[in-house]
């Protein structure tokens, strides 16, 4: 799978699960590639990859349990990630919101999403939807590459010295 088709479905893949992230996100810490920081009320984690397929993987409902077990899917919760060198922020900051924030601060992106349906998961997922279609068809997933490859002491793209 190229780097792109990663990148999008390990996004995707927190907004599918209806898991995101809030304002008050804790720093990531990490000097691997990939990395995420889970925050819910009551517990937080965080975990670092070597490969991309293990950032991918943290996303899933295991994985982010793993990191922040108290959660349970309504709850606002904070998620910071890194894929490469480019920091994500997401998230739903309230209790059974339907507004997902997005945010790649590197690059001045700040986008909301306000899901609708029958409930908070349906509104949560479609909220995700809209983001990803955002991502795909406003050419997002282009400029953090380029930014990657522009900023990274040694960039999967361009080799060393990015």
């Amino acid at each position: 799978m190229n780097p792109l088709a990663i990148f999008l479905s390990a996004v995707l893949a927190v907004f599918f699960l209806g898991l995101s992230a809030s304002p008050q996100a804790q720093t990531l810490n990490c000097n691997s590639s990939y990395g995420v920081s889970a925050s819910a009320p009551g517990s937080a984690g965080q975990a670092c990859f070597d490969k991309a397929q293990q950032f991918i993987d943290a996303f899933n409902t295991g994985g982010l349990k793993g990191l922040a077990p108290t959660y349970t899917g309504n709850q606002p919760i904070s998620v910071v990630g890194r894929f490469n060198d480019v920091d994500i922020t997401s998230g739903y900051a309230v209790l059974n919101s339907p507004i997902l924030t997005f945010s790649i601060p590197q690059l001045g992106v700040n986008q909301s999403f306000t899901g609708s349906g029958a409930g908070i998961s349906a509104q949560r997922d479609d909220a995700a939807r809209q983001l990803g279609d955002y991502l795909k068809k406003n050419g997002i997933l282009d400029q953090i590459w380029r930014y990657q490859a522009q900023n990274s002491a040694s960039s999967p793209i361009s080799g060393v010295g990015g």
